[in-house]
């Protein structure tokens, strides 16, 4: 089974932020695909879907960033056949240029919180993650407040666009075809 997880802060004041790109790029995903059931846990939200004859689970935290190891402790609990080499995470990524996103295995976090949580959770960081570039604010102790901020109308058509160009990879992402996934998603930029 394939878990695609898509990581930010629950509710909707966070809903369009910057922080929440991944959890956007899973969304926008999760409307492509036929969903067959879903389930709500206390901290995260669970649907199992078929796209293309291929099943997958798409889940989403139901609360901070910084506690997302905790959400897919829970699904991993509710779903014990999940291997970690099967997950991919959804998550904002602001060394890369907006719009562009990027499928990567394995690797640190880079000083994000919501991955660092996972890979504590799941005791190794072995796991695929889809990057979706958000850029750096200008000044850089501002980081916080902006990561918490509305995405623009400019950055939310930015990152529609990025989506619309990886959009044919959900079959490779559902199906596990990591390889195929990355290089279309990677060659997207």
């Amino acid at each position: 089974m394939i878990l695609l997880y898509g990581i930010g802060n629950y509710g909707a004041r966070y809903s369009l932020t910057r922080h929440n790109a991944g959890v956007i790029f899973l969304r926008n995903f999760l409307s492509s695909a036929h969903i067959l059931e879903n389930n709500i846990l206390n901290n995260a939200e669970i649907f199992l879907v078929s796209y293309h004859g291929h099943r997958a689970l798409f889940a989403f935290n139901k609360g901070y960033m910084n506690t997302s190891g905790d959400a897919l402790k829970e699904v991993l609990e509710n779903y014990s056949e999940l291997d970690a080499r099967n997950i991919c995470v959804f998550h904002d990524d602001m060394d890369l240029p907006l719009g562009h996103v990027k499928l990567k295995f394995n690797g640190g976090s880079g000083g994000h919180k919501g991955i660092d949580s996972i890979t504590i959770n799941l005791g190794t960081q072995k796991f695929w993650r889809l990057k979706v570039g958000i850029c750096k604010p200008l000044i850089k102790d501002y980081r916080p407040e902006w990561l918490l901020q509305p995405l623009t109308d400019d950055e939310l058509s930015n990152l529609n666009a990025s989506f619309v160009k990886i959009k044919g990879s959900l079959v490779y992402l559902c199906s596990g075809e990591w390889e195929k996934a990355q290089n279309l998603i990677n060659g997207s930029n």
